[in-house]
C-alpha cells in the first residue's frame, strides 16, 4: 500500500512538474520564443541554453519519444530509433509520428545516421546548432554517435543515461525534454 501511494505521489509530482515546464498557449506576444529561454544540464555535464522550444528533434530512446508526445511535439521529431517508431511497440501516442528510422541505439557504427542527418541539415529539415538531437537508451551513442556528431559541428547534442540514479535525475530528463 505504502508502495502505492509512493508510485502515485511521484506521479503527480512528475506531471505537475511537466505542466508548469511546458507553455500550454502562446502569450500573444508574436515574439513568445524570446520569453521561453531556458538552461539545463546533461548527464555529460555540458550545459545548454535555448532561446525558446527547438522547431526540429532527432530522438533515441522510447520513453524520450513518448514525452516529446505528450506534450504536444510529436510533429518535431523528424528522426528516430526503431524502438521508438510506432510499429515497434504500437504505442498509439507514436501512431502519427512521421520520423525517419534510425535503426537501433545499440550499434557501433553510426556512419549512416550521421550522413542522414548532415543531409537533413544541407535541405534545411535540420539546424545543427538551433535544433536538438536527444539521446537515450544506450551508452553506444554516447560513445560513438555523440562524438561524430560534434564533428560535423551540431551543437545540441543531450545525452541522458538510460537508467537515473535517482528520481531528482529523472525528473531533470523529463523536464528538459519537455521544454525542447
Amino acid at each position: 500500500m505504502k508502495t502505492t501511494i509512493k508510485t502515485a505521489a511521484a506521479l503527480l509530482v512528475a506531471i505537475a512538474f511537466i505542466a508548469t515546464a511546458v507553455p500550454l498557449s502562446d502569450s500573444g506576444s508574436s515574439d513568445a520564443a524570446t520569453d521561453t529561454a531556458f538552461t539545463f544540464t546533461d548527464d555529460n555535464g555540458k550545459t545548454f541554453t535555448f532561446d525558446g522550444p527547438v522547431d526540429h528533434l532527432v530522438v533515441f530512446g522510447y520513453g524520450a519519444c513518448v514525452t516529446v508526445a505528450e506534450t504536444g511535439n510529436l510533429s518535431k521529431i523528424i528522426g528516430a530509433d526503431k524502438y521508438s517508431q510506432y510499429d515497434y511497440y504500437k504505442d498509439t501516442r507514436l501512431q502519427n509520428m512521421k520520423a525517419y528510422d534510425l535503426g537501433s541505439p545499440y550499434a557501433n557504427d553510426f556512419s549512416e545516421v550521421v550522413k542522414w542527418l548532415v543531409q537533413q541539415v544541407e535541405n534545411g529539415s535540420f539546424d545543427k546548432t538551433k535544433d536538438a538531437v536527444i539521446m537515450t537508451s544506450s551508452t553506444n551513442l554516447n560513445t560513438y554517435l555523440l562524438p561524430a556528431l560534434e564533428e560535423k559541428g551540431f551543437a545540441n547534442i543531450i545525452y541522458w543515461k538510460s537508467t537515473s540514479e535517482n528520481y531528482s535525475d529523472l525528473v531533470a530528463c523529463v523536464g528538459s525534454i519537455s521544454q525542447l
